[in-house]
Order: C-alpha cells, then structure tokens, then sequence
C-alpha cells in the first residue's frame, strides 16, 4: 500500500480508495474531484497536520501545461499573498499554497457548502428586489474590500458567488482573477480573462481597467437575479418594471448606470454602489433626479446625507489598476 504521506500528482485517479490515499504538499489528503475547466481542476481534501484532521479545504491546480506558462512563480504567490490579506466576510478566504510533486502549483482555500447562484436562478427562478438587494450589497462591500487591496475580481457572475444560511441570503465571493495596481504601464500590454457576458466594454477592448469593471458586471448579475436572464438575452433594464411591478423606479434606474457603456457614468466605486443598493433598500432617497447623469461623489456628497468627514473627497484620485498577470485558472467552474 502506498505510504499515506507520499506526495501525489493531481494527474492521478482522484476516486477515493481504501488500500490508496493521495497526498499534496504533505498534510493536504485529496478526498475527491469537485469540478475542472479549461486551466486546472479543483479538489476536496482534508487538512491534516501531526495527525490531527483540521477540516476540509479546497485545492485548485493548474493543468501542467498551464502551469509552464506561469513561469514567474513569485509573482502567483505575491499575489495570494494579497488575496490573503483581503479582509471580508463575503469574499473567500486563502489559506495558503504549494506544489506537488511534479512542480504544478495550487491554491489552498475554505471550503464552503452551498448552492452558487446560478444554481439558485436555474432552479428557483428570479429573485424579489429585497433579497436582491440585499445579495448586491454584500457583493459590492466584498469587493470593495478586495479593491482596496487592489485586486480585480474580472470574472464576477452567478456561478461564482455562493449562497450559504437557512435562507440563502448570505453570499461568498469565490474564483478571483487578480490584479494587482501599477501605475504607469501601457495599458495595451494588459491579459485579460473574463466571461463576455458579463463583461464591460473596455475589458472586452482590453483597456486599463479600474473598479468600473467589476461594477459592470455586478449590474448584469444584479439584472439577472430580478429577470432570469442577462440583458444581452432578453430587451434590456428596460424590461425590469414590466416583468418584475415589484422592483422600484430607483433600482431599474440605477441597473440602467451600472451597465452603461460609459465608464464614467457608473458609480466611482463599490463603496459608492453600496451605498446606493442600501438607499433602494430602504426606500428613500433615490428618484429619477438624483440618479440622472454620471455618478460622481459630487453627486454622493448631495444626495446622500453621509455624516461629517465622510463625504467624498471631490478631489482624490481615482484608483487605477492594471492587469499584470491573469489568474484564468482560478477561475475553473
């Protein structure tokens, strides 16, 4: 019998055995397959150091001519390094990563049960204006979160946000495709991996890219949560109220924002956009007025009664970000 401890290739046959264990990185047992895609395969194992089980996590492993192509190693793990750091209780946590022993490398992240999004859509149907609502604002607090650290998600859509409670109503940000900002370099140099779906003109053109990115595609996911389809499959944001009388004037105004084509008509930031989704939620402060033109913290500043030293500064820079290494093979499901 194999000796339980002897490292494994992810090449191997993951069909749980017996007489047979696979190990990684020597304290990771591989348990089973949980899905693959075009760049690497994602696995379910237990995390077992000096003999104590300390739960399940998953692995993600890059397929090995992929992992060729990530020839600047340091430069993955630099930016786990800052996904570790993203402090959110809706984005998913990195614990770590390594190789095995032919040299392909993984990611070691939580485990999370939970029906995805999609899953959620696809069985269940459309979701109401509140429970969307309250989705988007925890998507965009996460995401802000990770653009302060200045990562990009880049390939947000239902299948990578997970539901989790009773009620469905609490979401994880999972599969992130990094970025990491500098400043200065040719934009036209940029990779760029995302789903066209969901993805903003200027990614598809691959433009610098800034949080407009990642708030374009969050207003398609946002459309898709109140109608079941994308506005590319059905007649657009203007078809919100006929199909859905519930969901308030406000709302379908500001989807209309978030995926306008203009960059410069959508909210500044996540912060910015959650701070909308919450004043829809509660039902004030957002007319047809206030939601007209580009969204600028001068608008913020005198729409939203924010407290004293908590208005937008009308003249700080905007954050820039620039792709410097795509991450395609976290995105695998």
């Amino acid at each position: 019998m194999q000796d339980p401890m002897q490292p494994a290739s992810i090449d191997g046959d993951l069909t749980p055995r017996p007489a047979r264990e696979q190990w990684v990185g020597g304290k990771y047992r591989l348990i089973r397959p949980l899905g693959e895609g075009g760049c690497g395969r994602v696995v379910l194992a237990r995390q077992v150091e000096k003999g104590v089980d300390l739960g399940a996590v998953v692995l993600k492993f890059l397929w090995r001519d992929r992992s060729r192509e990530a020839s600047n190693w340091q430069r993955i793990t630099d930016e786990i390094r800052a996904a570790r750091e993203v402090n959110s209780p809706h984005a998913v946590k990195i614990y770590g990563s390594g190789e095995d022993d032919e040299g392909i490398p993984f990611i070691v992240m939580e485990y999370l049960e939970g029906r995805t999004l999609r899953e959620v859509i696809s069985t269940d149907g459309p979701l109401d204006p509140g429970r969307t609502l309250t989705l988007g604002r925890q998507v965009a607090s996460a995401l802000e979160a990770c653009h302060e650290r200045g990562i990009l998600h880049l390939d947000l859509k239902p299948e990578n946000l997970l539901l989790q409670g009773k009620q469905e109503d609490f979401v994880k940000v999972i599969d992130f495709g990094i970025a990491r900002r500098e400043e200065g370099k040719d934009p036209g140099a940029d990779e760029v991996a995302g789903t066209p779906t969901y993805s903003a003109p200027e990614q598809l053109r691959g433009e610098q890219l800034d949080e407009g990115a990642d708030i374009f595609a969050l207003g398609v996911v946002l459309h898709e949560c109140l109608t079941g389809h994308t506005p590319t499959e059905g007649d657009g944001t203007s078809s919100l109220a006929l199909l859905h009388p519930g969901v308030p004037r406000q709302l379908t105004d500001l989807l209309q924002q978030l995926l306008s084509p203009d960059r410069a008509a959508r909210p500044a930031s996540m912060a910015d956009l959650e701070r909308r989704l919450e004043m829809v939620q509660r039902g004030g402060g957002w007319g047809a007025a206030a939601l007209s033109g580009p969204v600028t913290g001068e608008v913020l500043a005198r729409t939203i009664p924010l407290p004293e030293g908590r208005r937008p500064d009308l003249a700080a820079p905007r954050r820039r970000f620039t792709i410097t290494t795509a991450w395609p093979w976290l995105v695998l499901l």
